[in-house]
């Protein structure tokens, strides 16, 4: 008697965050941490104090909405684009197209989504290198800039693009190319809008306090 052998796991899910404006969140709350502190250590308590504690809290909040949380995703069934608000999750079978014109944009269901992850590069056209760019056309000279590597637009285009190609490739996946799949999920950032709102509240409250004292 022989069993069936195991089946494959399913490949890892792959994720593209921009490093570089990852760099500056960590700066500006490190920056906003000692900011605290010498407040904390020198301001008299009061009003003025709370004001600028609840200040650096809301632009950490910011800082973490605009610059860290936009990311791109793909994984067996799909592509996940985080924004600063939105998920929007598309399924492989809806995608119908990937464009970097202006930044990353997965066109899937009829509509244009657009990551604030991947901004486009301002280079319009760079030589074609075919070690980093063979997707290119046999006879290209350039490409658009906003594919090439390197940039935050490139990158994410190389991560979704090969990743959809491998989708449709797939004799068992790809057959269902065209059909439209289930259709794009919309989901609110409720930690991030949760965050936003408190620290927008508290600065509210903060500068009422000190208005009327």
């Amino acid at each position: 008697m022989t069993s069936d052998p195991p089946s494959e796991p399913p490949p890892s899910a792959l994720r593209y965050s921009p490093g570089g404006v990852r760099v500056l969140a960590v700066a500006w709350w490190l920056l906003s941490a000692v900011l605290a502190g010498d407040l904390l250590l020198q301001g008299a308590p009061g009003p003025g104090l709370v004001v600028g504690l609840a200040v650096l809290a809301f632009g950490c909040a910011v800082v973490h909405a605009v610059f860290w949380q936009p990311s791109i995703g793909v994984d067996q069934d799909g592509v996940e684009l985080v924004n600063v608000l939105r998920r929007v999750r598309l399924a492989c079978a809806s995608v119908e197209d990937v464009d970097t014109r202006w930044a990353l944009t997965v066109q899937a269901g009829g509509r244009r989504w657009t990551s604030w992850a991947a901004p486009a590069s301002g280079r319009r056209v760079r030589s074609v290198s075919r070690r980093e760019t063979p997707w290119a056309d046999a006879g290209a000279a350039g490409i658009a800039g906003s594919r090439a590597p390197g940039s935050s637009s490139g990158e994410a285009a190389v991560l979704v693009g090969s990743h959809w190609q491998t989708w449709k490739d797939d004799p068992l996946t790809g057959a269902t190319d065209g059909a439209g799949g289930d259709g794009p999920r919309v989901r609110w950032n409720r930690p991030v809008i949760l965050s936003l709102g408190i620290s927008g509240g508290l600065v509210l409250v903060a500068m009422l306090g000190l208005a009327l004292g």
